[in-house]
């Protein structure tokens, strides 16, 4: 960030959890955790590879192609 800040997040689609790691500028340190539900399962049996169709839609569109809406369009985060 232009700031010096840092933010690292990942989402953890089988633990619903989604922890983030923040750095500020004057060096503080927050870690926070929410969660997060995911709106299109289809036929989603517990299996880990089952999510990641899902996961690799969501890192494209929030990376790649920098579309933020693909998060209420992929999950739910409370």
């Amino acid at each position: 960030m232009a700031c010096g800040a840092t933010v690292t997040n990942v989402q953890d689609y089988d633990r619903g959890r989604i922890p983030s790691h923040t750095t500020l500028s004057n060096g503080r340190f927050l870690r926070m955790t929410g969660t997060i539900t995911v709106k299109l399962q289809t036929n989603y049996d517990g299996r880990p590879q089952r999510t990641r169709p899902l996961a690799l839609e969501a890192v494209t569109c929030l990376f790649q192609r920098r579309d933020a809406s693909a998060v209420e369009r992929l999950c739910v985060v409370d």
